[in-house]
């Protein structure tokens, strides 16, 4: 009879487990550095806001303001927002003022980091999908 496969599931020095006895529970249940991982893993999920809620935030804070996209890329976000507070303003002042809304959730970290912000006055909105 020969040697049945085993996979190395991590170095914790757990050893390797016989493929037909490594369903996940079980890798959960014996590795530590596994158990770790999935504990750091929910803790982040946990904390990272969804889009749904940072519309909200930012479209209570920004007058008459739209967001368009959130998209949530674990504590990293993009954003498309379009509102007539952005008139006249310089593209840093625009960033300036969507990264105000945000500034309670960069410091709990439930957002790490803003990937990209495109702003929009509503005409330039309405320009942009025109062009589109």
């Amino acid at each position: 009879m020969g040697q049945g496969l085993s996979i190395r599931v991590c170095g914790c020095g757990m050893g390797d487990i016989p493929v037909n006895f490594a369903p996940y529970l079980l890798i959960a249940i014996l590795c530590p550095d596994f158990r770790a991982g999935i504990a750091g893993l929910t803790s982040l999920l946990s904390k990272t806001m969804q889009a749904e809620q940072i519309k909200t935030l930012i479209e209570s804070q920004i007058p008459d303001c739209d967001v368009k996209s959130v998209d949530v890329m674990g504590d990293h976000i993009g954003l498309v927002i379009v509102s007539p507070a952005f008139a006249g303003l310089t593209p840093v002042k625009k960033q300036q003022l969507v990264l105000s809304t945000l500034s309670a959730q960069f410091a709990d970290r439930s957002i790490h980091a803003v990937d990209y912000i495109k702003s929009f006055t509503p005409e330039q909105w309405l320009q942009q999908q025109q062009q589109q």
